[in-house]
């Protein structure tokens, strides 16, 4: 069996030492139960305009049997401070912009209180943009879906944005972001209904009922060894409905997922 995972940079490795990516978890646990290999190809995704072309390339290389999307709500939900630094001052902005988000990719600097503490204090007084707007995500995603159902023999598991991380800096932003997250999930559940695909949503962000601060890694947006491993258990589920339910097993209730973290 082989998997295409369309993912976020959460399934890339070297972010924490001393466990399995979840991908890797899923994988061996698929192939314990089917006794058979299971392959799992990685890809993540950024929902630009050149992403299904890249998707379409994916799918005739990799002739996947099951591909499972993940939507995922930073694109559309995290305000960026360096964007939105870019988008105002234009060309003069671009070496600022691009210093702000190389100091988010360094651990030294993500991981530092200190520095989330800055990077939130900047989100309040300046603010930010998103890097997408949640139509350009319900778009691209959704060609993305068309794109996969033209291969009939192929299984797609689409995992909608639940929200797992809290990233409003007051409650007026909160309500925009849900608004948000909520505008993407209703469109993609109505969407996948009508095409007869299999949907794991949820109608409240999963933010509220976990507490993610112990499995998430350092710059408190990606997680850690045990975070992993808590949301290999979500994907191992996803997974297995839209495999059974696409050959003639029951799948569970798609509309609301709150207990599925991936």
């Amino acid at each position: 069996m082989r998997i295409l995972l369309l993912g976020s940079s959460n399934d890339r490795g070297g972010r924490f030492e001393g466990g399995q990516l979840r991908h890797e978890i899923v994988r061996d646990r698929l192939a314990a139960e089917f006794g058979e290999p299971v392959e799992v190809v990685v890809k993540p995704i950024w929902p630009n305009e050149a992403l299904p072309g890249l998707l379409g390339r994916w799918l005739d290389q990799h002739a996947p049997d099951l591909v499972y999307l993940n939507v995922v709500s930073f694109w559309f939900t995290f305000e960026s401070v360096p964007l939105r630094v870019e988008r105002l001052l234009g060309r003069f902005g671009r070496p600022i912009a691009r210093a702000g988000l190389r100091a988010a990719e360094s651990p030294w600097l993500a991981h530092n209180p200190a520095f989330r503490a800055l990077r939130r204090f900047a989100q309040r007084t300046i603010g930010g943009d998103t890097y997408f707007t949640a139509e350009q995500v319900v778009d691209r995603i959704g060609q993305c879906i068309h794109l996969v159902l033209q291969r009939e023999e192929v299984v797609l598991a689409v995992k909608g944005p639940h929200g797992r991380v809290d990233y409003a800096v007051s409650t007026g932003r909160g309500r925009r972001i849900e608004r948000r997250r909520l505008q993407v999930h209703g469109a993609l559940a109505t969407l996948c209904k009508q095409l007869h695909v299999y949907y794991a949503g949820s109608d409240s962000p999963v933010w509220k009922t976990r507490d993610f601060r112990r499995t998430a890694a350092g710059d408190r947006l990606h997680e850690n060894a045990e975070g992993h491993v808590a949301t290999a258990d979500s994907m191992h589920r996803v997974i297995c409905e839209a495999w059974l339910g696409a050959r003639g097993g029951v799948a569970r209730s798609q509309a609301s997922g709150d207990e599925i973290l991936v």
